[in-house]
């Protein structure tokens, strides 16, 4: 079957999972298609429509025009942003706001109401980041605007969490023209740089009330893995203008090299090892597997050497193709065909099982990497390697009342499935598929004119510098503490919080942190609107 026809399957697997949610889920977060019926990111029925917004970029990459009106339709006129649930900050940056960004910037800025609700949902996370030292706390209330950080990570904040919300906060701020979201992400990116051990590489736990790292766990998995991805594109969204983040970047690929990059035996499979507890921990996640793509964007993007005085691309390159393998042999190794959430190289040994972590919910790193790889290399068996991994996915996953689902245990044939279709299937995992079978005519995404934000979302590459928007003070502001260490910035920052936090509700609508407006007494009827219905208004007239 040529890449054509595989491309086509791939787009009617998208459809065939569109139309399930559509018929059982529509408006809800995500699709359980075994029983036919919804899941929400919390308990009963208010929802902010996840799989709709997370699927809009690729509805519009496939060409789908029908349904992409359709989720544009409801993003308009069925979208509540105030729902009274407690959301991940992280989440509902990278899928909400970066998948309503994306399908605003894909359409040309045509539709002003994707730019609009994704304003509205930036908004409400914005009182999140009102901390003492502006890392945002986890999860926070969108009615209430309550925030703070789980009990499972001690009360610390997790880097993979606030070290990857700058390419939406900036480009939300181009946007909207209002400089606020870029300068709280930068912040967050200067915090990082001035806290990072010697060694570049970034421990997983930042602990909020004595402003540091709370472990030494280093790891490009979970928890960690998307830092440093969004290390590089933030250099590649302002079109290499911004060089602070490749240099970041560059000396994080080399630590990662040097100390994380290890080779198996007997085999000699390469792997991504961690950090933790003083010493090596032989565990990869399959998350880690985006790293391949990552090192090969990085290696075609920044040329030769990759890294200063360091690794050329050939060795970037070999780097990567090795972790492809070894990511495709978790996918081989298993009588489903499909990988776990995590593999074993106990004692440098070669890959096992972990009893515990044999689950499968439709991750995409693997397919992601071979996209990468494919387009640099023009290596027949990346597509072959993602056909091979999608025919094990229409064979074990796909449920035949319509619909994909996660597998409890790959190792074990047939498979009981676990009845989710989690929203990221259709926003990246068939997305990066559709793009590995693309022909180099019509490419689907171009990557030197969008960078991918780690949700799979296209967001426009400029060539600009983002202080561009901020205002002359701030600019000065940065420059003079950019001298001082970054123990003398917490200090200022923590000082001048209560100004920071009023200049923020000054800039940024948040309907439970600024003063609540006079209703408007109508002449024959007094109408009490909603406070969402009257943000609508007021960004309409805007």
């Amino acid at each position: 079957m040529d890449s054509a026809c595989r491309q086509e399957e791939v787009k009617k697997a998208f459809l065939y999972s569109w139309n399930a949610y559509t018929e059982h889920a529509w408006g809800k977060d995500e699709l359980k298609p075994v029983t036919k019926t919804f899941k929400n990111w919390a308990s009963g029925e208010q929802a902010i429509g996840l799989t709709i917004l997370d699927s809009m970029s690729t509805l519009h990459i496939m060409g789908l025009t029908e349904e992409f009106d359709k989720a544009r339709q409801w993003v308009r006129e069925e979208m509540n942003t105030a729902i009274d649930v407690k959301a991940s900050q992280f989440e509902f940056v990278i899928r909400v706001v970066g998948g309503l960004l994306s399908a605003y910037e894909l359409s040309d800025e045509e539709y002003p109401e994707l730019l609009m609700k994704a304003k509205q949902v930036m908004n409400r996370l914005m009182p999140a980041y009102e901390t003492s030292n502006g890392i945002p706390h986890a999860s926070i209330n969108l009615a209430t605007a309550e925030h703070s950080n789980p009990l499972w990570t001690g009360g610390s904040s997790v880097l993979s969490e606030f070290g990857t919300v700058q390419l939406e906060m900036r480009t939300m701020s181009l946007h909207t023209q209002n400089s606020i979201y870029d300068e709280c992400a930068t912040w967050i990116s200067d915090l990082i740089r001035g806290k990072a051990p010697s060694s570049h590489l970034v421990p997983v736990y930042f602990n909020m009330e004595n402003d540091m790292w709370s472990t030494d766990h280093v790891t490009l998995g979970a928890l960690g893995d998307s830092y440093y991805e969004y290390l590089l594109k933030q250099h590649l969204l302002t079109g290499k203008v911004e060089r602070g983040y490749r240099v970041q970047y560059e000396k994080a690929l080399a630590a990662i090299l040097k100390k994380l990059v290890k080779k198996s035996n007997p085999s000699g499979q390469t792997y991504l090892a961690e950090f933790k507890r003083g010493g090596i921990y032989n565990k990869m996640d399959h998350l880690s597997c985006f790293a391949a793509g990552m090192f090969t964007l990085g290696a075609l993007e920044l040329g030769d050497p990759v890294v200063k005085n360091g690794a050329s691309v050939d060795e970037v390159m070999d780097t990567a193709e090795g972790l492809a393998e070894t990511c495709y042999k978790m996918y081989k190794s298993q009588p489903t065909g499909l990988a776990p959430e995590l593999v074993m190289f106990t004692g440098g040994d070669d890959m096992s099982n972990s009893p515990n972590a044999m689950y499968n919910v439709l991750r995409p790193e693997t397919v992601e990497s071979f996209m990468y790889l494919y387009r640099a290399t023009k290596k027949q068996k990346y597509r072959d390697w993602g056909w091979e991994i999608f025919r094990s996915f229409l064979r074990w996953s796909k449920v035949k009342t319509g619909g994909f689902t996660g597998l409890r245990d790959v190792g074990v044939v047939p498979p009981k499935m676990d009845d989710v279709q989690q929203s990221f299937w259709m926003a990246e995992t068939l997305k990066y598929l559709y793009l590995l079978f693309a022909s180099d005519e019509d490419p689907g995404v171009d990557f030197s004119e969008w960078v991918l934000n780690t949700e799979g979302h296209p967001l426009k590459i400029r060539k600009r510098d983002p202080q561009d928007l901020w205002s002359e003070e701030a600019r000065e502001k940065r420059q003079e503490d950019l001298t001082k260490t970054i123990n003398e910035r917490l200090t200022d920052y923590s000082v001048s919080m209560e100004q920071r936090i009023k200049y923020m509700r000054e800039k940024v609508s948040h309907g439970s942190t600024l003063k609540k407006k006079k209703k408007k007494k109508r002449k024959k009827k007094k109408v009490q609107t909603s406070e969402e219905d009257s943000e609508n208004r007021a960004e309409g007239a805007e």
